[in-house]
């Protein structure tokens, strides 16, 4: 955790007052190039990164014909992926946090991939831990390590259902 926080604190340079110069310039580097065509000879890929909010190479992945969707976030902060499970999953059940979670043998692929390129899935505890990152959009009590890796949004995937399905 304390090596997340040391990450974030360089690649922002200040907490209070981050810098986000560096996020189109990252983007444009495509640092997972390679990690994607991987991913592109199994499944049909399509880039759905938005840099208004996104730090991080959003991909959206399926499988031709099953109807199986996934929406993989690797972070332009650091080698950090996580994997979301879109198809008939609700609340924290979007979360592919290791095989363990895997639902199928696409999933353990997937994983299998982040793994061979170096990246990091991270585990929903580790995505939920408060950081104090000034965001544009996330109210300063919602900003998590999610947010600073991956999206300012209020919410997490999943939370809003989550909350609202109690």
């Amino acid at each position: 955790m304390d090596q997340l926080f040391q990450v974030i604190l360089a690649r922002y340079n200040s907490l209070e007052e981050p810098d986000f110069h560096w996020v189109a310039e990252e983007y444009e580097r495509k640092p997972y190039r390679e990690l994607e065509k991987r991913l592109m000879s199994r499944f049909l890929v399509e880039d759905i990164t938005d840099l208004n909010n996104d730090v991080s190479c959003v991909f959206a992945i399926s499988s031709e014909g099953a109807g199986v969707r996934w929406t993989l976030k690797m972070s332009l902060v650091g080698p950090y992926a996580v994997l979301l499970r879109e198809t008939g999953a609700r609340g924290w059940d979007v979360y592919v946090q290791g095989e363990s979670d895997a639902r199928s043998e696409d999933e353990c692929w997937i994983l299998e991939v982040c793994r061979q390129h170096a990246v990091e899935v991270l585990r929903l505890d580790i995505l939920k831990a408060p950081i104090g990152l000034r965001l544009f959009d996330t109210e300063p009590e919602n900003v998590r390590l999610y947010q600073a890796l991956f999206s300012d949004n209020d919410y997490m995937p999943g939370e809003y259902n989550a909350e609202h399905d109690a």
